[in-house]
């Protein structure tokens, strides 16, 4: 397993409202998920080292209920997916 240092400036959700007292801990928890999924298997060589301004992910779908653990692991598997196909 390799170590994989990532931070997320900015995340943009289309047609879901995140209210502003979550945010900071979502974005956490979104990190942390995202990290541990990119750090099991090794990153394409297009992708280390660098920084990504903008990636489009494939869309999720929510259970009518969700917690913030739940919305972050679905976006991390969504966003790492993107990064995979797109620098691999």
């Amino acid at each position: 397993m390799q170590e994989t240092n990532l931070s997320i400036d900015r995340i943009v959700l289309k047609g879901f409202a995140l209210r502003s007292d979550r945010a900071g801990l979502f974005g956490s928890l979104l990190e942390q998920e995202l990290q541990r999924r990119l750090s099991q298997d090794r990153l394409p060589e297009g992708l280390v080292g660098k920084e990504i301004s903008r990636l489009d992910v494939p869309p999720i779908q929510l259970a009518q209920a969700y917690d913030d653990e739940g919305l972050a692991r679905s976006l991390a598997e969504s966003i790492a997916r993107g990064l995979l196909e797109k620098y691999r």
